[in-house]
């Protein structure tokens, strides 16, 4: 179950926020698959005909945190169980929606409380193999 590559790269692109939709701000990349492509404005002079990076994996604002749980950290952890290192991290500039996907919040709770239940599940299935309890 364990893959052997040391680094992963995930990316999410957030939805615009509310200033940004007052202003008219049109979004500047757009998710295809592992790619997140820059979208070329009309008339823009001096900006390259295509833009894309590729990633692990790229999830746009319409993905839960629990899809990007499933997809992207929950072999993390798993890993981790069966004693392998693991760090998640998030990077990105101030409100690109770090807090939300590590913390969530009620309706969509984060990769930080997903992966809490997945290691107490895995205990309680270890324990129960082992004829033992978890208090």
């Amino acid at each position: 179950m364990y893959n052997q590559e040391k680094i992963k790269v995930f990316v999410r692109c957030r939805p615009l926020i509310q200033r940004e939709i007052e202003a008219s701000c049109e979004k500047q990349w757009k998710c295809v698959g592992k790619t997140i492509q820059r979208r070329i404005a009309s008339g823009v002079a001096r900006q390259p005909s295509h833009c894309a990076y590729s990633f692990d994996n790229v999830f746009d604002e319409d993905d839960s945190n629990q899809t990007i749980y499933d997809e992207s950290f929950r072999e993390i952890i798993c890993a981790a169980m069966e004693g392998f290192n693991g760090t998640v991290f998030a990077y990105g500039q101030t409100a690109s929606g770090k807090t939300h996907t590590i913390s969530g919040n009620k309706e969509d709770p984060g990769l930080i409380q997903y992966g809490i239940g997945e290691i107490f599940s895995i205990i309680e299935n270890v324990s129960a193999k082992m004829g033992s309890s978890v208090l």
